[in-house]
C-alpha cells in the first residue's frame, strides 16, 4: 500500500498547478536537502530559499525522501571526495584554514569530509537534476497524462458519484 500512495503522490506532483520549473526547482532543492546532512548552516539556508522562492513543496519533500534514502549508500564516496577536497588539494588549504577561523562559516561544518563531499556533489548535481526534472514534468504533462486521462478506468472513476462529491468539496475548500 505505501508504494501505491507514493505513486499517487508522484502523479499528483506531476499534475499539480505549478509550472514545470517550479516542480523541478522543488525537486532539485529537495535533492540538495536529502544529500546534505541536516545539522548544517547551509541546509538551513536552503530551507529559507525554498520558503522564499515559489517552488512546489511536494516536490521538495519527494526529493528529500528519494535522495535522503540513497545518501547513506553514497556516504563512503562523499567521504572520499570531501577528503580529497579538504586534504589532498593543497592549493585550498589556506582557504579552509581562514574559513575555519571565521566566526560563522564553521557552522556549515565544511570541515567534515562527508559534509564537504555531499555539499559539493549536491551543488554540482543541482542544474542537471533541475533540467532533467523539468523535461520529465513537461513531457509527462504533454504526452503521457492525456493518454492516461483517456483510459476507461479513469473515465469510470471521474463519472462516479464519489468523485463528483470529492470535486465539490475540493472546490468549496479552495473558495473558503
Amino acid at each position: 500500500m505505501p508504494i501505491l500512495q507514493l505513486i499517487a503522490k508522484i502523479v499528483k506532483i506531476l499534475r499539480s498547478q505549478g509550472t514545470p520549473g517550479q516542480v523541478a526547482a522543488g525537486f532539485a532543492f529537495g535533492m540538495c536537502l536529502g544529500l546534505i546532512p541536516w545539522n548544517t548552516l547551509h541546509s538551513i539556508l536552503i530551507w529559507i530559499i525554498v520558503i522564499v522562492v515559489n517552488v512546489n513543496f511536494g516536490a521538495v519533500f519527494l526529493g528529500i525522501a528519494v535522495f535522503g534514502a540513497v545518501a547513506y549508500i553514497f556516504d563512503p564516496f562523499f567521504h572520499s571526495f570531501g577528503y580529497w577536497i579538504l586534504v589532498d588539494v593543497e592549493s585550498l588549504r589556506s582557504l579552509w584554514t581562514s574559513l575555519y577561523q571565521s566566526p560563522v562559516i564553521p557552522f556549515t561544518r565544511f570541515y567534515n569530509t562527508v559534509v564537504m563531499g555531499s555539499t559539493v556533489i549536491s551543488f554540482l548535481l543541482f542544474f542537471p537534476v533541475y533540467f532533467g526534472s523539468k523535461w520529465l514534468v513537461k513531457n509527462y504533462r504533454e504526452k503521457v497524462d492525456p493518454h492516461i486521462q483517456k483510459l476507461g478506468l479513469i473515465k469510470a472513476i471521474k463519472a462516479s458519484k464519489i468523485y463528483q462529491l470529492y470535486q465539490k468539496i475540493k472546490f468549496w475548500s479552495e473558495v473558503v
